[in-house]
C-alpha cells in the first residue's frame, strides 16, 4: 500500500514537530519532520511505500499535493493549532480528489480536541491521539488487512453515530525502536541552522516531561513520563546515522536525568564525535560540572524557559523554581561557554503591567546572550487553556493567531488594552538588543566577521515580524 506522510502547505512558514508550532519567519528555518520520518521508518519497515512530502522546506503547494495522493492508501497528516484551520482544508481538498483514500492526522491539537475534530471534519477518517508512530503502524495493518480501523488503539474516528474514541495506546517505553528517522524521506540540505549557515540534523534523545507547567502541550504528545533511548543508540545515531556535525538533541528536557546525560556526553568524547550541538534545560538544574562536561562534549547552546521574572507568576504557571534560578544558570551557562537563550512569557495567570515591567527588567539582570518575549498561548488541552476559557481571558477563538512567538494576544491581562500589550511585547525585545549594556555580550559571542554577517542578517530578518500589523482574528 502506498502511504502519503504530509507536512502540508501553509498561508505563510509555520514549524510543525511536536509542542513545537512556531512562525517561520522567527526561526528563518523549517525543522527536519522528525515525528514523519520516524514513521515512515517503521511503515517501510512493513513494507509501505511510504513518501514524505515535505510542503514547508520545499514549497510544495496544495495542487501537486492533492496529484500526487492518489493511488495513495493512507494519508497522514502533521497539524498543529495555528495552521489547523488549512489542515483541514488540505484534507478536504484530497479527500474530494479521492473518497475511498483513508486520511489521518496527529499532533496536539488533535489529541486534545479529537472528538471535536472528527465530529466537525466528515472528511477525516481519524485522529491519532498522541506519539504517532506505533498508531500508524496499527492503523497501516488494519487498512492491509481488511480496511477497518475498529480497535486500533490510540486513535478517535468516524463512526455511524459520531465519533468513536479506540482505547487509549500507552507510550512505547523502546524508543530505541521507534526514535530514529528514515532521513531519506527528508530534503536534509533544505533544514539550515540560521546562524551557523549549515546544515542540521535532529535526533531525538528523549520523550516526555514531568514538569507539569500549566501552559506546555508536550505531554499531550509524549507523556508525562520521562522515557529515554539507549545512550548506545544515540551515540550510533551521531556517529553512522547523520551526515552533518551540527545536531539539534531534541528532548523534552535535556537535562531531567542527569546520569544519562553525562553517560551522552562521555560517551560522544571518548567516540571523538566532533559535533556542535544545542538543546534545552530547566533552570533549576544549576550544575557547573554538568555544563562544563556538556560544552566539552560539543554543546554550544541551550535554550532555558525562564517564563517570567515575577515569582508570583512563575508560581501560578506551576514553574516549580525562581526567577533567581535562571539568573544563576544564566551565569553558569558562560562560565561553561555555552550559549544562553532564555524565552520569556508575557500573559500567564497573575501578570499585570507591573509583573510585566519585572521580567523584562529581570532579563536585563540576568543578561542572556539571547532572550525571546512571547505573547502566552492557552493552546487547547493545557491548564492555561481551562483557566484562561473559565475566568473569561481569551479574547480570540480564530486558532490561526495562536502561534508559539507570534507577536499577538489572544489572551487579556486585566488592566491592560491589547494594543498597548503589542507595544510592550515590541519595547521588550528593542530594549533588551538595543542598549548599551547588550554591546559586552555581544562582542563575547562574535569570533568573526563572518559570524558578526550572519548575526546582522538574522536579526534583522528576526525584527521584521514587528514591522506588519498584527492580524486581527475573528473573535
Amino acid at each position: 500500500m502506498k502511504v502519503m506522510l504530509l507536512n502540508p502547505p501553509a498561508p505563510k512558514p509555520m514549524i510543525r514537530e511536536g509542542r513545537c508550532q512556531s512562525p517561520g519567519s522567527m526561526r528563518q528555518t523549517s525543522i527536519p519532520q522528525l515525528s514523519l520520518a520516524c514513521t515512515g521508518r517503521l511503515l517501510r519497515e512493513e513494507g509501505a511505500e511510504a513518501e514524505l512530502m515535505e510542503c514547508m522546506a520545499l514549497g510544495i503547494e496544495l495542487p501537486d499535493v492533492v496529484r500526487r495522493s492518489k493511488g495513495c492508501g493512507l494519508v497522514l497528516v502533521n497539524t498543529t493549532t495555528p495552521t489547523f484551520t488549512t489542515d483541514m482544508d488540505a484534507v478536504k481538498a484530497i479527500k474530494d480528489a479521492s473518497p475511498d483514500l483513508c486520511i489521518g492526522a496527529f499532533g496536539t491539537h488533535v489529541t486534545a480536541l479529537h472528538k471535536e475534530v472528527i465530529g466537525g471534519h466528515p472528511f477525516l477518517d481519524f485522529v491519532i491521539r498522541g506519539e504517532p508512530e506505533l498508531t500508524a503502524l496499527d492503523v497501516y495493518a488494519a487498512l492491509a488487512n481488511n480496511g477497518d480501523l475498529a480497535g486500533v488503539q490510540g486513535i478517535t474516528r468516524q463512526g455511524a453515530n459520531g465519533p468513536v474514541v479506540e482505547r487509549r495506546r500507552p507510550y512505547s517505553e523502546d524508543l530505541d525502536r521507534i526514535a530514529r528517522p528514515d532521513w531519506s524521506l527528508l530534503p536534509e540540505d533544505s533544514y539550515v541552522h540560521p546562524l551557523s549557515g549549515k546544515p542540521y540534523a535532529i535526533v531525538n534523545v528523549s520523550r516526555g516531561c514531568p514538569a507539569g507547567c500549566i501552559f506546555c502541550v508536550a505531554s499531550l504528545y509524549y507523556g508525562s513520563k520521562l522515557r529515554k533511548r539507549s545512550v548506545a543508540d544515540v551515540l550510533d545515531e551521531l556517529e553512522n546515522g547523520i551526515r552533518t556535525d551540527h545536531v539539534w538533541m531534541y528532548a523534552d528536557d535535556l537535562t531531567a536525568d542527569k546520569g544519562f546525560l553525562r553517560e551522552l556526553c562521555e560517551g560522544i568524547i571518548s567516540r571523538g564525535l566532533k559535533i556542535r550541538w544545542w538543546s534545552n534545560t530547566r533552570a533549576d538544574v544549576l550544575d557547573q560540572e554538568l555544563y562544563s562536561l556538556m560544552a566539552r562534549a560539543g554543546c554550544f547552546m541551550l535554550s532555558v524557559g525562564g517564563e517570567s521574572g515575577s515569582s508570583q507568576v512563575l508560581r501560578f504557571a506551576h514553574k516549580q523554581l525562581e526567577p533567581e534560578d535562571v539568573a544563576r544558570t544564566v551565569l553558569m551557562l558562560k562560565k561553561a561557554g555555552i550559549i544562553s537563550l532564555v524565552y520569556f512569557l508575557f500573559g500567564l495567570p497573575g501578570e499585570t503591567r507591573d509583573t510585566i515591567k519585572e521580567t523584562v527588567d529581570f532579563a536585563r539582570k540576568a543578561g542572556p546572550d539571547y532572550v525571546e518575549f512571547y505573547p502566552a498561548t492557552p493552546y487547547p488541552g493545557t491548564r492555561f487553556f481551562k483557566i484562561a476559557r473559565d475566568e473569561d481571558l481569551i479574547t480570540v477563538s480564530d486558532y490561526d493567531r495562536y502561534e508559539c512567538g507570534g507577536t499577538g494576544f489572544v489572551v487579556r491581562i486585566k488592566g491592560v488594552e491589547q494594543g498597548e500589550l503589542e507595544k510592550m511585547l515590541k519595547k521588550a525585545y528593542f530594549g533588551y538588543y538595543f542598549r548599551l549594556g547588550y554591546i559586552p555580550i555581544l562582542i563575547r559571542r562574535l569570533r568573526s566577521p563572518r559570524e558578526f554577517a550572519k548575526l546582522i542578517r538574522f536579526g534583522l530578518g528576526y525584527f521584521k515580524r514587528f514591522a506588519s500589523p498584527v492580524r486581527r482574528a475573528r473573535v
